[in-house]
């Protein structure tokens, strides 16, 4: 018989429904569900009310089961986050589903698991956007780990998936979010066979795709609407016709090979889809916006709207995207009457990979390569009125071709097999985006006109290189004009030859040089972009027959000894990488906002990534002010093997085409060949010849690069550090160019460990597989990062979460998607901030630094209307000003009352290229804005590029308006009545009663035995009374509520009587260890497996809600200060347990790491531990810390946790 058991708890509603012959009513207390995190439960009258932490019930569901309850975000809510569970066996065994709103907008669902198996499972959009206030249903249904959740009454699940590895047995829960939520009747029944087989074969989800037939309705309506261009009139001379807009398209499997070919003019093409040119017809998948990471969405979590965005746009297609491999375009264009005497050329700056077009049914030519532009003159089939172009497009495969060599196009002289299509380089993108993808244009000029224009300039003037064709039958007698206006005043600059008259053979090119002289032009910088338009025009017989506008700069950089000079000033490079132009090739609102961001934040100089820039955004660049380091377009090309020569004659090919490009563009400041090739620094264990090899290859191309832009540095491979003996011995001799700069690759606070790793100079020196500075090249790093957060919440990427577990090392269980990005934005800010200035502060052998990736440090960073800096852009802004005034501070916890003797430094990379005159330094310590104390001190004067170092003294104030807070430390720079420099700092600073002992039980014993003394220092320091013993027999006499035996880790010997403690714990005394090293694991050695002797400087809470964290921050296990200039740490050590139920881990300790290459359950374990646990002695709990509490008297945040222990020990 089936009945119900109906349980309410206080005023929540909970049916769960089995196969039983009684039933039972009664209340559901608090005391009948687990609790799990430091947040709030708020049991109201019809409903529970959860923050920033959830309940699991303590009852099993059943085996297979239906779940579901209505919940909702209050109206006052921020945004909806409305998380829930089930399986729960524990916090680190359990689903997690959360329905999210804010700039999510989705269904999350993942599983938490010991051991490093956390797994995400679906994520799935929403099309509708969930608001606070209103009431949301969720239906769980969960059998053998088949999984389908539903949304209000919808008769279609929204996510459908089969957890593999699924948990078994567990409960429910309710919470788990940031954002305040209401839950109320929740109800669990137990699924019958019978719907179990129902819901097994209900496999469709919830969709609203176009149908085939919706698809085909659209596709007509939009071929009616297509119109093709229509050029009325042309001007005598130059005229460009953008083609950019609507085409007509076909993908290659709906071509009907017995049909007229798709270039045919005879070709019906009615039956066509309409594409936008330009853009690709799939998603964009670039660097790791969509990059596959093995999770169940395809992509890396980087940003999720992104990623849906992206798919809605090809999903909207007529077509199948998916299917498409290769396809066809068709644009119709109508020309004037009258056509003689004029050139017509068709212009296309990209396409990918390979192009074969055809005007008129006739064939003019066909290009290799994702990125070079290319032209052809198709003079000689334009005709009056209608004509259609057709552009054919083959990219690469996602597997590799079944026949590899069959010949899938020619273009110029290369016979291109699928083999080939499947390697042609292409960026950062993922190698399979297709289409005409950036912009289009017929250019009608005379049969004489200006090919090339090349801006030889410096910050003097220069030479202008002018390529002139005659495409005629005649003799051309040509008048070349120069113009070079200032758009802002539209006043010309005057140089010596302005005029040059050439005469012309009919077939032939003409090269003119036009020298300035020497002329005081505005120069361009990234601080003060001036810009000059050169207005380059030919006549003949006195008629303007071509003109041609060319944006210029006047401006020199260049690598002079170990540094960069930049208009003849010594130039720190200030910036960072990279822009979002690989995900927005082509949008110029977006390239301009984002490069308006960049100079205003500091950040003067960026690099392409991999992703070569396009024209939008190399325009953006020169009018915002932000140098450009321009990267080709394969990167790790020869880390391995070497490519064919086919393949590296197409590379080298399309490198020198974007060279001639943008030579002209003033942001252009560096070229750089590729990202990490790494076979330049031994990495790869290549025999000799064949690293020679590859490095002639290489050079060959950087001696090419030179002679097109013969002024603009060059970084040979970005990860290249010269060794100077291999330069010497090995490429020098050969001829080998190795570029003009050290480009160093490196991810402090991210895979390896914090900035104070090179707190005292290392930055210059060798760091890990990277040689330091050379003394004859500028040292500088294109790639120091600090971690990737994503583009819509905040959070750390997905991938790095579930698939590498690097996030985890910094923050901890706060990383994840349940809880509040907060606690990642102000880490990720404060790392990133504090490694800049280290850098500048110590490493005058460097030459600048660009941060990566700031592409990751935006909200909505591919909306130029919605993009939003992150924490760390006004982090950044202030470590990169270019007067730097930067104390070196270690912990950051303070007293109220004490004094601070931070160093301070000022770093003079000032614009202006002069000394700072003699200043003042002011500092004061802020709260909210009210200056609670302050100083001031004198500074000498600064020369420019140089450091000054001096001591400062800060004394914080005795009273605080809050007895435990952040509070800043405000540095200003003045002189002459002029702020020349800010900076703050967040200090943690406690009045000495935060840390107070008054609340702790006075009639409890405590007996302290301490190796050391520092423990009792700190006993002392805190006004605790306590009986010392000297001898740990005495344990066996002494009643004590509290035995606190400290620092053992100091005696390599075991004590004698070490085993009584565990006895004594047992008898029903509290034991509190502190620090004591490898004698826990001889005393625990069933339960302890070994130690991890690595210092912590970051720890993180495990057990939030502990009274061992009562009053602590979730990121304030961090950076505890030590003595002197000792490296701020949290532990000294860390254990690991044979069986993690043997010990509550109260925190843990995660070594910073990369999580790259093999499998996170296989490393992890490696490199963690846990310094602060508690274990169970039959009537007694022992607690063994190897948290650095014996810095209690210097750091408050240290004696809170020390005092916190003890009261839960006495309590």
């Amino acid at each position: 018989m089936k009945r119900e058991i109906k349980k309410c708890w206080v005023f929540i509603y909970l049916v769960l429904s089995y196969n039983l012959s009684l039933a039972q009513d009664y209340h559901f207390s608090k005391e009948e569900v687990h609790i799990i995190g430091r947040g709030s439960t708020e049991w109201k009258e019809n409903h529970l009310s959860i923050k920033d932490c959830f309940i699991a019930l303590k009852e099993q569901s059943p085996e297979n089961f239906e779940m579901s309850f209505f919940a909702k975000a209050p109206n006052n809510a921020e945004q909806v986050q409305i998380w829930s569970g089930f399986g729960f066996q524990d916090r680190n065994n359990r689903y997690a589903l959360g329905l999210r709103g804010g700039n999510n907008n989705d269904l999350y669902l993942c599983r938490y698991q010991s051991n490093a198996k956390n797994e995400m499972l679906a994520l799935e959009s929403l099309d509708f956007q969930p608001k606070p206030g209103e009431t949301y249903k969720i239906r769980i249904i969960f059998w053998e780990g088949n999984i389908r959740v539903y949304l209000n009454e919808e008769e279609r699940a929204r996510i459908i998936v089969k957890d593999k590895e699924y948990l078994k047995g567990g409960t429910a829960v309710l919470g788990g979010g940031w954002i305040r939520t209401d839950y109320q009747d929740l109800n669990i029944k137990q699924l019958t066979t019978k719907e179990v087989a129902n819901y097994s074969a209900d496999t469709l989800k919830y969709s609203k795709k176009l149908t085939q037939s919706q698809k085909e309705k659209l596709r007509a309506k939009q071929r009616t609407n297509y119109r093709g261009h229509k050029i009325k009139k042309l001007s005598a001379a130059r005229n460009e016709v953008a083609l950019n807009g609507d085409w007509l398209f076909m993908p290659g499997y709906q071509i009907k090979p017995d049909g007229d070919a798709p270039y045919a003019v005879q070709l019906n093409d009615e039956n066509w889809h309409v594409m936008q040119v330009p853009s690709f017809w799939n998603p964009v998948r670039n660097w790791l916006h969509l990059q596959d990471s093995g999770l169940p969405h395809r992509g890396s979590g980087l940003s999720d709207n992104y990623r849906e965005n992206e798919e809605s746009r090809c999903e909207a297609y007529t077509f199948d995207y998916t299917k498409t491999n290769s396809a066809w375009y068709r644009h119709w264009i109508e020309l004037p009457k009258k056509l003689e005497g004029k050139r017509y050329s068709l212009h296309f700056d990209a396409v990918s990979k390979i192009a074969d077009v055809y005007v008129n049914g006739q064939y003019v030519g066909g290009h290799i390569g994702m990125f070079g532009d290319f032209a052809f003159d198709i003079t000689d089939v334009v005709k009056p009125g209608k004509n259609i172009i057709a552009v054919g497009v083959k990219v690469r495969k996602n597997k590799k071709a079944a026949n590899a060599d069959q010949n899938v196009t020619k273009a110029v002289s290369v016979d291109v097999t699928n083999d080939m299509l499947n390697s042609l380089p292409f960026g950062m993108f993922n190698g399979d985006e297709g289409g005409i993808w950036q912009e289009v244009k017929l250019v009608v000029t005379q049969a004489t006109y200006i090919k090339d224009v090349y801006a030889n300039i410096t910050a003097k003037g220069g030479t202008f290189e002018i390529s002139i064709n005659n495409t005629g039958q005649d003799e051309g007698k040509i008048d070349v004009k120069l113009d070079i206006i200032d758009p802002q005043t539209h006043q010309p600059l005057s140089i010596s030859e302005s005029r040059k008259r050439i005469t012309i053979q009919p077939g032939t090119t003409a090269e003119v040089h036009c020298k300035t002289g020497t002329i005081r032009p505005k120069l361009w910088s990234p601080e003060q972009p001036n810009l000059y338009t050169l207005v380059t025009s030919l006549y003949q017989q006195g008629k303007l027959i071509d003109t041609q506008h060319t944006t210029i700069g006047f401006r020199t950089f260049e690598a002079r000894g170990n540094q960069f000079y930049l208009n003849g000033r010594p130039y720190w490079v200030r910036g960072a990488n990279h822009p979002p132009c690989g995900i927005a090739p082509n949008d110029r609102k977006l390239a301009n906002t984002f490069f308006k961001l960049m100079h205003e934040g500091n950040q003067m100089m960026t690099r392409s990534h991999g992703s070569p820039f396009t024209k939008a955004w190399m325009d953006a660049a020169d009018t915002q002010g932000v140098g450009v380091s321009y990267e080709g377009s394969w990167p790790w090309l020869m880390i391995g093997n070497i490519p064919s020569q086919e393949l590296l004659d197409v590379w080298k090919e399309e490198m020198l085409s974007l060279v001639k490009k943008y030579r002209n563009h003033p942001s252009l400041l560096i070229w750089t060949v590729n990202n990490e090739m790494y076979f330049t620094m031994f990495y790869h264990n290549d025999p000799p010849e064949i690293r020679i090899k590859k490095w002639e290859i290489l050079s060959e191309v950087i001696k090419e690069i030179r002679k097109l832009s013969p002024n603009t540095v060059i970084s040979a491979d970005s990860g290249y550090g010269r060794v100077l003996t291999d330069y010497q011995q090995n490429l020098k001799p050969l001829g080998i160019d190795d570029g003009d700069i050290d480009d160093r690759h490196v991810y402090f606070n991210w895979y390896n460990r914090d900035f104070f790793q090179i707190i005292d100079g290392e930055w210059s020196k060798r760091i890990y597989w990277s040689p330091g500075a050379n003394t004859n090249r500028p040292f500088f790093s294109q790639e120091t990062s600090t971690g990737y957060t994503n583009n819509d919440s905040g959070h750390f990427n997905r991938k790095y979460l579930f698939k590498n577990y690097v996030p985890q090392a910094w923050v901890g269980d706060w990383a994840y998607e349940d809880k509040d990005p907060t606690f990642t934005l102000q880490r990720h800010a404060f790392m990133t901030k504090e490694l800049m200035e280290v850098i500048r502060r110590t490493s005058p052998a460097s030459a600048g630094v660009l941060l990566f990736a700031n592409v990751c440090w935006f909200r909505n960073v591919y909306d130029a209307d919605r993009i939003t800096p992150y924490p760390v852009y006004d982090a950044v802004k202030k470590a990169s000003n270019p007067v730097l005034v930067s104390a070196e501070l270690f912990g950051r916890n303070f007293y109220a009352g004490s004094t601070i003797k931070p160093r301070v430094c000022i770093v003079n990379d000032a614009n202006d290229g002069n000394a700072i005159p003699t200043s003042q330094l002011k500092w004061a310590i802020e709260y909210q804005g009210t200056v609670l104390h302050e100083g001031v001190q004198d500074v000498p004067s600064v020369p420019h590029y140089q450091r000054k170092w001096m001591e400062l003294e800060v004394n914080l104030p005795e009273s605080l308006p809050v007895s435990k807070a952040t509070y800043q430390l405000v540095l200003t720079l003045h002189t002459q009545g002029q702020t020349l420099s800010a900076n703050t700092y967040d200090l943690t600073i406690a009045e000495k009663q935060w840390v107070s002992t008054q609340h702790l039980s006075e009639n409890k014993k405590i007996a302290v035995f301490d190796l050391t003394g520092e423990t009792c220092k700190v006993l002392d320091f805190l006004g605790l009374k306590y009986q010392k013993i000297s001898d740990l027999t005495a344990i066996r006499f002494i009643k004590a509520d509290l035995l606190i035996i400290a620092n053992l880790d100091t005696d390599e010997e075991v004590p004698y009587n070490w085993e009584d403690v565990k006895k004594v714990c047992g008898n029903g005394s509290n034991v509190l260890l502190v620090h004591p090293g490898k004698h826990l694991q001889w005393l625990y050695y069933n339960k302890i497996e070994s130690l991890y002797e690595r210092k912590g400087r970051v720890v993180n809470m495990h057990i939030p809600e502990h009274e061992a964290f009562e009053g602590i921050g979730p990121l304030e296990l961090a950076w505890w200060q030590q003595v002197g200039r000792e490296k701020p740490r949290a532990c000294r050590r860390s254990f690991r347990l044979k069986n993690p139920e043997d010990a509550n881990a109260l925190c843990t300790y995660l070594r910073p790491h990369t999580g790259l290459g093999s499998a996170p359950e296989d490393y992890l374990s490696e490199m963690s531990g846990i310094p602060l646990m508690e274990i169970t002695e039959k009537k007694g709990r022992l607690i063994a810390s190897e948290m650095e509490t014996n810095m209690a008297d210097q750091d408050p945040v240290a004696a809170k946790l020390f005092i916190n222990l003890i009261k839960n020990l006495t309590n």
